[in-house]
This record gives structure tokens, sequence and C-alpha cells, in this order.
């Protein structure tokens, strides 16, 4: 049998030569040429296409395993050069390596099954030595290099974990970014693993000490994830194009502060501090700047004091006992924020705090409203909320993004109680007890919810549903049991208004076993989406077909 017959049929049966004769044999393979007639009239010379084809497709499988390991040397997270073709990414790394000698094997050995490992040529390099694949990469390769190497804008980002056991080589590793990203800045993103944390016995990082103070001028954002004292206090520089910080997780991040500050970082405007303590500290930077973005743990005195009058986004996740410190706060003064479009509030133990920021803080052009998840003990300052605060802005049509809410329904009521004219509502890590909490607060015919003869959130359109871990782990009475409470919320709703519509999308969710569980909860929904019903259910970003009208007329 040639080459071609075997690549044209596919790999036929082998004929019984026991039983039948040479002629027959070669009767069938006729009969199997002459099924693909159409297809071999289409193709010219398919034994060398098809076998360049099959030659790439290895190449593609070798460097695919290369990729993880050269992407190192280049750490940009938001980069479009991550999206490169595996094979041109890594000649590019490589810097186009010049081609390999090699000998050129038989026509014999290229009749056995390139996928087997006893193939005499098998191995890493065993495609790549082909003047075919080797001369098309190595040309396309060296364009794309200089393409790179010359767009600053591929440079733009890096993100590095430190260790003190692979320091230089990851340290190494931003000389290029810097290199390469010309006049624009850098965002840098460095997070910091097994280091010491007090200053009496942790060395200072000289190298990375060294590279940031050199490149200070150069920074855009500065992401420091638990650094430790040897980095903060060696790093004393001007940041005159530094535009955001981001400092979290860090029990010494004191001394970086005393280099921030509007006379040294006049362009700071987006600032991010988490689970640091010290509050005088991060008043001290505060008061000193005029800033757009904060989310920061001590976050009233911002309000209140009236700073920073051009904030449009403002998130605070854990407000922190007054300092005494602090300026005083007991003056309440309405303040005014014109700018804000995205506000987010932890409810504090501390009542007092609630009360002056839903009494005194006045949010006009507020469009997103984050609103993180509560204990249940801490119920009852939410429940408390002033009234006044959500109808300052109850003409806006807002997105309400609720995060790890409660099971406890009267947490979620506090918000969903008010007079808010949300459109799309979006939850993140949620449980499946909290998913139900919600469908029963949004179905105007479940009677278990207090005050049940009004519509929660009447102007709602589309719910989000994104990450929800630990799903896998429900019981099918759990997940049904959300499942059906989520279609009598539809149903209700559409009898009660059938006007409006309420698309529900889930993203990133896995929903095999989650609305279609059971035979009841499919009927349910196949009539539902037979009805015209907008059900968005994501699975790995692919739309799941039981959306689609189609799917149920086939089950």
């Amino acid at each position: 049998m040639s080459p071609n017959a075997r690549l044209c049929s596919g790999p036929p049966s082998p004929p019984d030569l026991t039983t039948s004769s040479q002629e027959e044999a070669e009767h069938t393979m006729t009969v199997e040429l002459n099924l693909k007639s159409d297809f071999d009239a289409s193709v010219e010379e398919p034994s060398s296409h098809r076998e360049k084809v099959k030659q790439l497709d290895l190449v593609i499988r070798r460097l695919n395993i290369e990729r993880s390991k050269k992407l190192s040397m280049i750490n940009a997270e938001n980069s479009i050069i991550r999206i490169l073709p595996t094979e041109i990414l890594i000649h590019i790394l490589l810097c186009a390596a010049p081609p390999i000698d090699f000998d050129k094997p038989k026509l014999v050995d290229w009749d056995k099954d390139p996928y087997e490992t006893g193939h005499p040529f098998h191995g890493p390099n065993k495609y790549a030595r082909i003047p075919f694949v080797r001369d098309t990469l190595a040309a396309v390769s060296r364009l794309w290099h200089s393409i790179v190497y010359s767009t600053p804008e591929f440079w733009t980002s890096a993100a590095i974990k430190l260790s003190p056991t692979k320091m230089q080589a990851r340290i190494s590793s931003l000389h290029p970014v810097f290199q390469n990203s010309g006049a624009l800045g850098v965002d840098l993103k460095i997070k910091f693993k097994d280091f010491p944390r007090y200053h009496h016995y942790d060395p200072p990082p000289h190298q990375l000490v060294l590279l940031l103070e050199k490149n200070a001028t150069r920074l855009r954002v500065l992401r420091l994830e638990d650094p430790h004292s040897g980095l903060c206090k060696q790093i004393d520089n001007r940041f005159c194009n530094l535009e955001g910080l981001d400092v979290s997780w860090s029990p010494s991040a004191r001394p970086i502060f005393a280099s921030v500050n509007a006379s040294n970082a006049p362009s700071l405007c987006r600032l991010s501090l988490n689970a640091i303590d010290d509050m005088v500290l991060q008043w001290s930077v505060i008061t000193s700047l005029d800033l757009k973005e904060v989310s920061v743990d001590l976050c009233a005195l911002i309000l209140l004091e009236g700073r920073c009058p051009h904030l449009t986004k403002y998130i605070c996740r854990s407000p922190l006992q007054p300092h005494q410190h602090l300026p005083d706060s007991s003056l309440q003064l309405k303040r005014t924020f014109p700018f804000i479009k995205e506000f987010g509030w932890h409810a504090s133990e501390f009542i007092s705090w609630n009360e002056l920021i839903f009494e005194n803080v006045e949010l006009p052009a507020l469009d997103t409203l984050y609103w993180p998840g509560s204990e249940p003990d801490q119920s009852s300052p939410l429940c408390a909320i002033s009234a006044s605060f959500f109808s300052q802005f109850s003409s806006n049509r807002i997105t309400l993004y609720v995060e790890r809410p409660t099971s406890t329904e009267e947490i979620l009521c506090s918000v969903f109680s008010q007079k808010l004219n949300a459109v799309t509502l979006i939850v993140e890590d949620c449980s499946q007890e909290s998913m139900k909490a919600i469908w029963h607060l949004l179905d105007p015919g479940c009677y278990t919810v207090p005050q049940n003869y009004k519509m929660f959130l009447p102007n709602l359109r589309e719910v989000l549903f994104v990450y929800m871990p630990g799903y896998s782990r429900c019981t099918s009475t759990t997940t049904t049991g959300s499942a059906n409470a989520m279609l009598d919320m539809i149903v209700n709703r559409r009898n009660g208004a059938p006007e409006k519509r309420l698309r529900i999308n889930f993203n990133r969710v896995n929903p095999r076993e989650f609305l279609w569980h059971g035979d009841n909860v499919a009927e349910r929904l196949s009539d539902l989406v037979g009805g015209g019903f907008e059900l968005e259910i994501y699975e790995t970003g692919v739309l799941h077909p039981a959306c689609c009208p189609s799917y149920w007329e086939s089950v």
C-alpha cells in the first residue's frame, strides 16, 4: 500500500489473506479510494501537505510544553504579547536561535507513525530539525522579534513573585521590561513569599532596591503584596509619575510612605491599603493627596472631612475604630461628592461610623453600589441604615454588586428593601444557601419574606452570578431547592409584570447538575426557555445548550 493511499483512505482494516486473495485486497482498497474521490480531487499532493501539517502539529505540541517555562522571561500579565501563537512566542523569546544542522532521514522512516516513541527521530527537537518547519519559524520569528522588541506597549506591565531562593533570577527578568518600555510607564506587581517580616534580621534586597530607585520615575503603578521591611526602608526616591499604589498584607509597610506624599508623588490618584494597622500613617498619606480612587481600611474620615473632592471610586472593606490622634469627627456636616460613581461600604461594628456615613454623605452621581458581605452578628448595623442615604440616588439606574452574601435574609433585605433603581444585580462568591435566599427576596410571591406584598428591586433586568466556589460539593437536595426557588421567582415576576423581562447569567459556574437536576426542574425550565425567557448559563465561557429552545425539543 502506497503512502498516498494510506493518507487518503485512513487506516483500513488489514485484509484477511487466509481467506482472500491479493486481488480481493486491492479491490477493497480501490473501493475505499473511490468513496473519497471528492476529497482527493480537491487536494493536490495530499501526502506532502498532510505530512507538513502533521509535522507542524507536533512542533506546536512540543512548544506548548516549553511555553510555560519561557513565559517567565516576560511577566506582562495584561500584555498582548501573551496571545501570540506559541511557536512564534517561543522563538521570539529565544531571539530566533540559529538553525540546527541535522542528517536528513531516509524516506522509509517517514512512513512510520510519527507519534510512536520508538521512532528513530523521536525527541524534543525532532520536527524542529525539519527544514520546512525550521526555516518558516525562523523567518517569522525574526520579523516578530524585531516588532516586539521595538514596541514599548508590549512591555508596560510586569509581575514577579520573589522568594529568598529565587531572588536574582526573578529580578533579572525585570531589566528587559524597563529597557524596552521606552518612555511609557510600567505597572509593576511584586509578591513577596517566605521573607522574614522583622527588620532587625531582615536583609534588604539590594538588587531590587537599586532597580526601583533607578526606575522610580518610570513606575506608573506599584503593587506590593506582603512587602518586608528591608524593601520599605530602602525606597527613598521621587515617584513623580506614580499614579497608583497598592500595598496589602504587611505589618512592616510603614517606611514606604515616607517617600509617598504630595511632594514626591504628585500624580498619585489611586490608593489601596489593605490589612495595614498603622491608621495614623494612612491618614497622613491620605490628607496630603488629591485622590480619585480609594480603597483603604481607614475611610470614614475621608468622607466626613471632605478630603479628596475629586474622588470617582471609593471602596471600604473593613472600617476601623476611630484613633485618638485622628481629627475630631464629631462635627456632622453634609458632604457631597459629585464625581463618585462607584461606592462600596462594609458595615462597621462601630455603629457610630455607619450612622455618620449614611446620614452625612451625598453621592448624586452614583451608578455602582458595592455591598461587601457581613457576618450574621453584624446584621443590626445594616438594618439601621438611613433610608435617606439610598433615596438620594433612587432615580439613577445603578448596578448593585453584592460580595460574599450570607444566607441570613435580614442582611440582604436591608439593602433590597431600599428604594433602589437597580437594573443589574451582580453576586460574587455566593453559596447555594445564599442564592436561595436571594431568589426568595426577589420573588414577590414568597410568603416567608417580610413585606411579601412588595417586589424587591422591581426594575431589575439582569442577575449575574460570578464565581461560586464549593458548588460541586453541594447535595442534590440543596441544588434542587435553589433551582426551584429560582423558577418560582421567574414565574411570579413574569406574572406580576409581563412587560418586564429578567435575564439570569451564570458566569464561571458549572451548571451541569445545578438547574436541571430532577424531572420537575427540567420540565419547568423547558417551559420557560421554550416560552422565550432569556436565560444565559455559561460554562467555561460557552453558552450552555439548555438555554436554547431547540435543546428541549430534542430531549
